[in-house]
């Protein structure tokens, strides 16, 4: 009955399988784990709280994969649960809309409240905490995510009760069942909680191995509108599109990256993964996938091995994924683009060797032209990554990359700000040397956005922003244009406008008005008009 983490080959969650072989570490971690879900389903109808809501702070055009991780452990041990997500308030017709979801949220009357934080989220989340102590006291209230995991102090000191710790599926559920039953919070695995103002840490929990996860709980969201969602899937690409994880964590450690801090690197058996792609294409009608991979094009056999099973099962979809620059041949770059690789996001960042070993991305300029060199011949689509604004960044570390844009033609190019997150080395360096904030001269007063960069560059934000701007013209595809190659995007913006012909007054505030350090484009005016309006939409209730 239980769907859960399986030793066996029996069926479970989404007709999912155990595929992979055991060490015998990893059975021990499986065995220490079913039973701790054995125990919790066992006596859940003995809980005097079993009602919880997972909230993601801040709405986008993919689902919260990592909150439907959770999820799906919490619904298999029985209790009720619910997902409740947010729309950015920066655009003030969406204040409306969460004070209807903030209303949904009190009258489903939660025993506990789980936030998903990322450190672009925490400001938002704790507004959020603050008003459920204010609204509804007495609730539990437990933050898990990368901000959960790098700074929990941030949110312990602010109204949290608890952390998650890294990967929480199995955490959760103990945690909830020791909350329950009072039973001692120290020997729950992976948390984090203040005692006597103190921050206690309890041992780190074991990773569990990646066939034995249960699959996202798809049915907590309206799956359906975000698969047909698309101007936040594929760039450039008008596709209905599913979201995917085929591994957790990365095996680099680039200084400003929260993957250092997050997890070590696993990776799910191909065939196990290549199941749920069929799965996804099957039962949402789905021709792409978002791969949401720290890194897909890592290891050489793993790839190739991916590549020719999609070819031999006859699957046809497209892919978009994360690829690096040191480890790319040309025969496995053109069975990729036979299997379906239609885009590859690379984290390019600089054209100045200074930076990238600054950044310690381990990577060379020469790699970076070699490999685009094999990108380009074979025809894969690129999605070059470039960050601005590094502490050591001079104006010829930006010719650099100038001239480097200019010899790889990417495709795409992005240009972030240097935005380091915490919990890294270089976040840590920042917080002796960043500015502030106009108005104050705490630490506490660091935003985490990408709109308001304080770090310690000495380039001022409107240099930022023309430097992003010259950058990302050096495109060789305007990805916005490129959406008017499908013929289903035009016949949907004419009967979209047709329909909401004040949408655009709404973006056009949200792009002029609200967000006036963004990038502002007329294509983009009009996906962000497209995005807001669709993605008012409330999450299924399980019965």
């Amino acid at each position: 009955m239980s769907v859960r983490c399986v030793v066996d080959n029996t069926v479970s969650h989404i007709e999912k399988k155990a595929t992979s072989k055991l060490s015998d570490k990893d059975r021990v971690i499986i065995e220490e784990s079913n039973a701790i879900l054995d125990r919790s389903s066992d006596r859940s109808d003995k809980r005097g709280k079993n009602r919880i809501a997972l909230i993601q702070p801040r709405k986008g055009g993919r689902p919260a994969l990592g909150l439907l991780y959770i999820g799906a452990y919490l619904l298999d041990n029985q209790y009720e649960v619910r997902i409740f997500e947010f729309l950015d308030e920066l655009y003030p017709l969406n204040i409306r809309y969460n004070k209807r979801i903030w209303k949904d949220l009190k009258n489903y009357d939660p025993d506990f409240i789980g936030f998903g934080v990322i450190s672009s989220t925490f400001r938002i989340t704790q507004r959020l905490m603050s008003k459920v102590r204010k609204d509804m006291p007495g609730k539990i209230i437990i933050c898990g995510g990368k901000h959960a995991t790098s700074n929990p102090k941030d949110l312990l000191s602010n109204d949290a009760d608890f952390c998650a710790i890294g990967e929480s599926e199995i955490t959760m559920v103990e945690l909830l069942d020791a909350l329950n039953f009072k039973e001692p919070i120290e020997d729950v695995k992976g948390i984090a909680y203040l005692k006597d103002d103190k921050i206690e840490f309890t041992p780190q929990r074991s990773f569990l191995p990646m066939d034995y996860i249960l699959r996202p709980a798809f049915e907590l969201v309206d799956y359906e509108k975000y698969v047909d969602f698309r101007l936040q899937s594929i760039p450039g690409h008008y596709l209905r599109s599913g979201f995917i994880f085929g591994s957790r964590g990365c095996p680099y450690k680039c200084e400003f990256c929260t993957t250092n801090i997050r997890s070590s690197y696993r990776e799910r058996s191909v065939d196990d993964l290549i199941d749920e792609i069929e799965w996804q294409i099957n039962k949402f009608n789905i021709e792409g996938f978002v791969v949401l991979d720290d890194l897909f094009y890592f290891r050489e056999s793993r790839t190739v091995e991916f590549c020719k099973k999609i070819i031999e099962r006859n699957i046809k979809t497209k892919f978009f994924c994360h690829a690096r620059v040191d480890k790319v041949k040309k025969e496995t770059v053109e069975l990729m683009k036979n299997a379906g690789v239609l885009l590859l996001a690379i984290g390019v960042e600089s054209g100045s060797q200074k930076i990238l070993d600054a950044m310690k991305k381990g990577i060379t300029v020469e790699q970076i032209e070699n490999a685009f060199k094999i990108y380009n011949e074979v025809g894969i689509n690129t999605f070059a990554f470039i960050i601005v604004g590094h502490p050591e960044e001079t104006e010829e570390d930006r010719r650099l990359t100038k001239q480097l844009l200019k010899k790889i033609k990417a495709t795409n190019v992005a240009v972030n700000y240097y935005m380091p997150m915490p919990g890294t080395p270089s976040f840590d360096f920042e917080i002796s040397n960043a500015k502030y904030l106009s108005g104050g001269n705490k630490f506490g007063e660091f935003t985490y956005t990408t709109d308001y960069p304080e770090f310690s560059t000495s380039v001022p934000l409107e240099e930022l922003k023309k430097i992003g701007d010259e950058f990302q013209s050096m495109s060789i595809v305007d990805r916005n244009k490129n959406l008017f190659t499908y013929p289903g995007f035009i016949t949907f913006l004419i009967k979209f406008f047709l329909f909401h012909p004040f949408v655009i007054l709404k973006a056009l505030y949200l792009r002029y008005i609200a967000h006036k350090t963004h990038q502002i484009s007329r294509l983009a005016v009009i996906k962000d008009a497209i995005q807001f309006h669709k993605q008012k939409f409330k999450n299924p209730v399980i019965k």
